[in-house]
């Protein structure tokens, strides 16, 4: 039993001897190179590649591991009795693990760290969307125009980038390049250069007719209009809802002839219209007194009368008067540009402003914004900025308005307009007006033009007609003919302008572009009620654009209701072009 114990006593001690001398002669076999060892040993040799990428190398002259230009070669790096090399990049040393006298040649690569340089732009001379040039080498680069960031792949340890800003030599200003398009075609739509007939002729009158003038009379048989000697007028009688009372007559001689009315009745419903041989020459409704220039007659025209009424209620007087005169006429008819536009459904009109999606409704010269001598581009934001009430006081005046005020003071300064006094949603509720982040950033302010928008109205005309009427001269309704400003909002002419002509003719009325070859063939409609800067010729009604399941078409909104708002304005025409093709994905990219 000793003898047993003495085996395995024995047995445990040879044991602890063979491991310690496996540990001696493992650290024995571990060298951990570091600088100056090649001094003492002469265990190593470092070699430097001459020129970066060479593949060429030399012996060190120093005893030094290399500075930080040279990357540690695994590959070349090698021992001539087969002893293992690792590099430590933490401690920057070699590690060499041998059980022989081994000689090592340590590689070291020469590479240019990468030099980016990056000209940046202080407060004082920036501009959005500075012309930039980034040249690279060994590597794949992009400086992005639309949001003004470097954008490298694909760097290696050679990568060597510059970027540049410059001040273009000649400049491609972004109007003269939009009117250079005009009838080239543009997605689905094209550039076109519009052309209105304005008539700006006068009629004199000399007459006012007696009932001994009018021939052919044929008056209506259940509610007669009833003749008045003294003041030579004709009023409507039917009184009844749901009902028409119509006159028809021709003039008795050959000339010239107006026709002057004062209608009384609800604004909207019940109409009085006029007709030159079943041509409608005019309707009103609301409280309204006009007049409307027929035509040079002979006694073979019908001229037409009729006073309808809707199936309830009534206001005012619940009539029509009218009288015939006749005169003299002076014409005066020209053909002027209505703007350079974009129609169609899909034209490519995307614009990068305010570091988000606008689009061109088109160009325009100084019958539309004031500014003599001046082709201004005419964008409008792509997305709403939220449902507000065009006027929390139920007024039709635009400069006076609550959204006026809105978009011109927190949303041109970026400012949080929720307690402004001017931010109301639906009814007047108080609404959510932060535009501290979506609001016009202050890079972008000194692009928008300063110009006078035209505040006339039009209801049931056509796009021709209602261009005019928007920049008519003639005070309507008891508020300015113009204001001056920066932000507004689009025109009912913008809307039925950017339908394809191909498919919607210019003389079509509004009432039809509920139509998918009108409101189908629109960039410009929109999914929802939206706001408009025209107002309509009755009453305190507001003209907004909505839509419904027969598509689009305009109705009246009552100001202090909640409609979609998108913003719009006319850009400065120093304004010039770097670049992008207009699409969704590339839009214009502008600087100034």
């Amino acid at each position: 039993m000793k003898k047993k114990k003495l085996i395995i006593l024995s047995s445990i001690c040879l044991l602890v001897i063979f491991i310690c001398i496996l540990l001696i002669n493992n650290k024995s076999n571990a060298k951990v190179l570091e600088d100056n060892q090649n001094k003492v040993s002469g265990m190593y040799a470092i070699m430097l590649e001459t020129e970066a990428g060479s593949g060429s190398y030399e012996p060190s002259t120093s005893s030094l591991w290399p500075g930080d230009g040279y990357i540690f070669n695994e590959t070349l790096s090698k021992c001539e009795n087969g002893g293992e090399l690792t590099w430590h990049e933490d401690t920057r040393t070699v590690s060499l693990k041998t059980s022989v006298s081994d000689k090592c040649y340590l590689y070291f690569d020469k590479y240019n760290p990468p030099d980016v340089t990056i000209a940046t732009n202080n407060s004082n001379n920036y501009t959005p969307a500075t012309p930039a040039t980034l040249n690279c080498t060994n590597a794949t680069a992009e400086y992005n125009q639309k949001y003004q960031r470097i954008e490298i792949s694909q760097i290696n340890k050679y990568t060597n980038c510059s970027l540049t800003y410059q001040t273009p030599s000649s400049k491609t200003y972004l109007n003269n390049y939009i009117t250079g398009l005009s009838g080239s075609a543009q997605g689905d739509g094209e550039v076109v250069n519009e052309q209105v007939t304005i008539d700006n002729s006068t009629f004199n009158p000399t007459t006012t007719l007696n009932q001994n003038n009018y021939s052919n009379l044929s008056n209506d048989a259940s509610s007669p209009f009833t003749w008045d000697s003294t003041d030579k007028t004709w009023t409507s009688t039917n009184k009844t809802n749901s009902s028409t009372s119509t006159i028809t007559f021709n003039p008795s001689s050959n000339g010239y002839y107006q026709l002057c009315y004062t209608v009384s009745s609800e604004s909207g419903f019940d109409k009085a219209t006029f007709y030159v041989d079943n041509s409608q020459k005019a309707q009103d409704s609301g409280s309204k007194s006009s007049c409307v220039y027929l035509g040079n007659l002979t006694t073979s025209n019908t001229i037409k009368v009729t006073y309808s009424k809707d199936s309830s209620s009534s206001s005012g007087n619940d009539n029509v008067i009218f009288y015939l005169q006749s005169g003299t006429y002076n014409e005066n008819i020209e053909t002027v540009s209505a703007g350079i536009r974009y129609e169609g459904k899909a034209p490519n009109n995307y614009v990068w402003f305010n570091n988000e999606l606008w689009r061109i409704i088109g160009v325009f010269d100084s019958a539309s914004h004031g500014q003599d001598g001046q082709n201004l581009v005419k964008i409008i934001r792509a997305d709403s900025i939220g449902v507000l009430a065009w006027d929390k006081s139920y007024t039709n005046d635009w400069t006076a308005s609550s959204l006026m005020n809105l978009l011109n003071g927190a949303y041109l300064n970026a400012q949080d307009g929720t307690d402004s006094g001017y931010c109301y949603g639906n009814r007047e509720i108080p609404g959510n007006c932060d535009y501290t982040s979506i609001g016009i950033s202050s890079t972008y302010k000194d692009m928008i033009a300063n110009v006078t928008w035209y505040l006339g109205g039009c209801v049931g005309s056509s796009a021709d007609s209602c261009y005019s009427l928007e920049r008519d001269s003639e005070e309507y309704v008891n508020h300015p003919i113009n204001w001056e400003g920066k932000i507004g909002l689009m025109y009912i002419s913008d809307y039925m302008y950017s339908a394809i002509a191909s498919s919607c003719e210019r003389n079509t009325g509004l009432d039809s572009y509920i139509t998918p070859t009108c409101a189908g063939e629109s960039w410009l409609f929109s999914e929802g009620y939206e706001w408009t800067i025209t107002t309509v010729l009755m009453g305190d009604m507001i003209l907004c654009v909505s839509v419904d399941d027969r598509r689009l078409l305009f109705s009246g909104g009552l100001p202090n209701h909640g409609s979609s708002t998108r913003p719009v304005l006319y850009l400065d025409p120093s304004v010039y072009l770097i670049d992008g093709s207009g699409t969704e994905n590339d839009p214009y990219i502008i600087g100034m």
